[in-house]
């Protein structure tokens, strides 16, 4: 079988002013090992940096030993910047990684692999912490899971609950999948690839956490802080919103269910009660995520408000072109 002949699979990075550490993952791919089972290609989509990311991009090209795609997207958020790469990508299979992990040689076989002997729709494996400069002494368990890690056990497995979740910064699926469903709902804004996932694991298809496909996140102690949290949860609020609103079937006022309501105040007696017995950690967890559920209802109320409709508009979730459907 000639090269040309071999199965594509497209590899998407969205990225936003890491230069520096876009390079570490560019160098990553370039090591995969293939077998000589598939070719791949690497889309990096440009999300309207302001530092040398582009420079960065086109002086790897030219020695690069697989197609390096550079695009740049203007309208800012990871949602635009991945169909944007969707958009792009020509393979059976799209892989999905970020520009801030540390990558084996056998992360795309592993997921590859996957996909054939499996006969899987999609593919997951686990995000594991590395940490650059020392690990904050008040972060917990429950607020590390929030910096994008995942760690299912060594064990694979056929995923049938929605709470097992794949993330963003590794994951793969056929590119089939995006053709018949659409891309990327950019209302999820922070939680695109959660509401992704969802859709197509309540769908019925069949998706495969792989240990072996394992990636490390850089994770810079001078950034994590409690500021950090409190934007991302207020973040993640609005596609927590949207999913609240589509299940309906709870009471709720202004669309506000108010299960959250009481939750939302017990957050705060909760906190002070962890803090009382000397379990700073918990507390944090508790304080830190009054605003993920502060913002849930207020987006909740702004849409009814507004009258808004409980689904997205179709154009919300953008198919892909036309001519990129395979045959």
């Amino acid at each position: 079988m000639s090269a040309a002949s071999l199965p594509l699979v497209s590899v998407i990075i969205a990225t936003y002013n890491r230069a520096m550490s876009l390079q570490d993952v560019l160098r990553d791919l370039s090591a995969q090992q293939t077998n000589g089972a598939f070719r791949f290609e690497v889309i990096v989509v440009d999300n309207h940096s302001s530092d040398s990311t582009r420079a960065t991009i086109e002086m790897a090209r030219g020695s690069y030993p697989v197609p390096l795609i550079y695009a740049f997207e203007g309208h800012q958020g990871k949602s635009y910047a991945l169909n944007r790469g969707l958009d792009l990508s020509s393979g059976e299979f799209v892989a999905f990684t970020d520009d801030d992990v540390i990558l084996g040689p056998g992360w795309l076989l592993a997921m590859y692999e996957t996909f054939h002997r499996y006969e899987s729709d999609g593919v997951g494996g686990p995000v594991r912490p590395s940490w650059i400069g020392q690990r904050p002494a008040w972060l917990g368990q429950k607020l590390e899971r929030q910096l994008g890690l995942v760690d299912r056990g060594s064990a694979l497995f056929h995923v049938r609950s929605a709470r097992t979740i794949f993330i963003g910064n590794n994951s793969a699926y056929r590119r089939a999948l995006f053709v018949r469903y659409g891309g990327f709902n950019a209302e999820h804004g922070g939680s695109e690839d959660s509401e992704w996932f969802l859709r197509i694991l309540r769908a019925g298809h069949k998706v495969v956490y792989q240990p072996a496909a394992n990636v490390l996140h850089k994770l810079e102690s001078t950034r994590v802080t409690p500021k950090f949290f409190s934007r991302r949860f207020a973040q993640m609020g609005r596609g927590y919103a949207l999913l609240l609103q589509q299940q309906g079937g709870k009471r709720s006022l202004c669309r506000v269910p108010l299960w959250m309501v009481r939750f939302y105040l017990d957050l705060h007696w909760r906190a002070f009660l962890a803090w009382r017995r000397g379990d700073h950690e918990e507390a944090m967890w508790h304080w830190l995520r009054r605003h993920l559920y502060f913002s849930t209802m207020a987006h909740c109320f702004l849409d009814w408000l507004m009258r808004r409709p409980l689904s997205p508009p179709p154009a919300t979730i953008r198919p892909l072109r036309q001519q990129m459907q395979p045959t």
